[in-house]
C-alpha cells in the first residue's frame, strides 16, 4: 500500500510542471492590427467622362461630349490628411453647332491641388486649380482657333482596389474664360460641368 501511495504522489508531482507549461502555452494570442493604407507617392492613370456646358455669344450653343485622357500626380499623407498635386491632358469630343457655324473643344486639361481626409482605403477630397483647352470655331467654312486658360473647382472620391491600384469618381466645374477667335468682333467664354471616372497605378 505504501508503494502504491508513493507511486501516486510521484505521478502527481511529475504532472505539475507539464500542467504549468500547458497553461503558459494557452495564453490568448493577439495579432497585430493590419497597417493602414498609405496614400503617399506618385501615380499615373487614365480617365474618361462627359462634359456639358455653355458658350457665350454663340446664339445659344451648348457644347457637350466625351472627354478622355491621361492623369499624373503625387500625394503626401500626414495622419489622415492627404494633400496632392494632379495634372491631366485629354482628347475632347465636346462640340455643338447650328446651320452655318460650329464650335469644338479640341483638347482639354487641368493642373490642380487636392486635399482629402483618408479613412484607410477610402479618400474623399476637394480639388481646384487651372484649366486650359483649345477651341475651334467654323463659320461658313472659315475656321479660327484659340487657346483658353481659366480655372476649375470640384470634388471626388477615390478608393484603393488593390495595393497599387485605385479608382475614382470626380466632378469638376470648369470655366475656360473668354477668348477672341480670329477677326470675330466678340469673345466667347466656355464653362462646363465635367463628370468622369478614372483608374490610377501608384508607384
Amino acid at each position: 500500500m505504501t508503494k502504491i501511495a508513493g507511486a501516486f504522489a510521484a505521478l502527481v508531482l511529475a504532472s505539475v510542471p507539464a500542467m504549468a507549461a500547458d497553461m503558459v502555452q494557452r495564453q490568448p494570442y493577439y495579432s497585430a492590427p493590419a497597417p493602414s493604407y498609405n496614400w503617399s507617392g506618385f501615380y499615373l492613370g487614365l480617365n474618361a467622362g462627359l462634359a456639358s456646358g455653355d458658350l457665350s455669344n454663340s446664339a445659344g450653343l451648348e457644347p457637350a461630349g466625351f472627354l478622355g485622357g491621361l492623369t499624373g500626380g503625387a500625394n503626401w499623407q500626414w495622419g489622415n490628411v492627404v494633400f496632392g498635386l494632379e495634372t491631366d491632358i485629354n482628347y475632347s469630343g465636346v462640340d455643338d453647332g447650328v446651320s452655318g457655324y460650329k464650335w469644338e473643344l479640341d483638347w482639354f486639361g487641368t493642373t490642380r491641388v487636392r486635399a482629402g481626409y483618408a479613412w484607410d482605403r477610402f479618400l474623399p477630397y476637394i480639388t481646384g486649380g487651372i484649366a486650359y483647352g483649345r477651341g475651334s470655331y467654323t463659320i461658313w467654312g472659315d475656321k479660327a482657333d484659340a487657346t483658353h486658360i481659366g480655372w476649375t473647382v470640384g470634388a471626388g472620391v477615390e478608393g484603393a482596389i488593390a495595393q497599387n491600384w485605385t479608382a475614382k469618381v470626380e466632378y469638376l466645374y470648369v470655366d475656360l474664360g473668354d477668348k477672341q477667335y480670329g477677326d470675330l468682333p466678340w469673345k466667347n467664354e466656355f464653362d462646363a460641368n465635367v463628370l468622369r471616372a478614372g483608374v490610377n497605378y501608384r508607384f
